[in-house]
């Protein structure tokens, strides 16, 4: 027993290098979260925002959604990003993808964004974040690919935060 407790605490340790992703020591993993307050918002009308967010965010959006509960208020979606880097004589090359879900969570007067449970996965060999910033070594230019994922995640963020706020109201003109 104590030793499957001393390899739990291994494969939980924190990374030497988070590579600027947002790393929270108490869960020990990489998460982007964030309670965004919508006053006089009502959860089904955030629910509403939310789905048309995820089109905005997601190309085949519908696809990756793996739970839709508009009742409990939380929507979650599989995602991913295709790793693309220079080889030596400066061509782009695909690199595997990192696999990560999206839940949104709504309620009254609210909604909360998780990007969570990130991985990497090579040829179906898939790698948890925080083990893989531990291993990863310069060659595999760990600078660029969690910049890639970062600014994927970021991206996302942006177009939800701006999508989820009030309805925009279309003037029609008057002739």
């Amino acid at each position: 027993m104590l030793i499957l407790l001393g390899l739990s605490k291994i494969n939980a340790q924190e990374p030497k290098n988070t590579y600027g992703l947002p790393y929270d020591k108490a869960k020990n993993t990489v998460i982007y979260t964030e309670v965004i307050p919508m006053p006089g918002a009502t959860k089904d009308k955030l629910y509403e925002r939310g789905m048309k967010c995820i089109e905005l965010m997601y190309k085949n959006a519908k696809q990756k959604i793996a739970q839709n509960d508009k009742e409990a208020g939380i929507i979650l979606l599989k995602c991913s990003t295709t790793v693309i880097l220079k080889d030596k004589k400066g061509m782009e090359v695909q690199d595997g993808y990192v696999l990560y879900k999206f839940k949104l969570s709504l309620k009254e007067g609210k909604y909360k964004y998780e990007f969570m449970d990130i991985h990497r996965d090579n040829g179906g060999y898939k790698t948890p974040i925080e083990k893989w910033l531990n291993e990863v070594t310069p060659k595999e230019q760990p600078e660029v690919r969690f910049k890639l994922l970062d600014d994927d995640i970021k991206k996302a963020i942006a177009i939800l935060k701006e999508n989820m706020k009030a309805d925009k109201v279309q003037v029609k003109e008057d002739w």
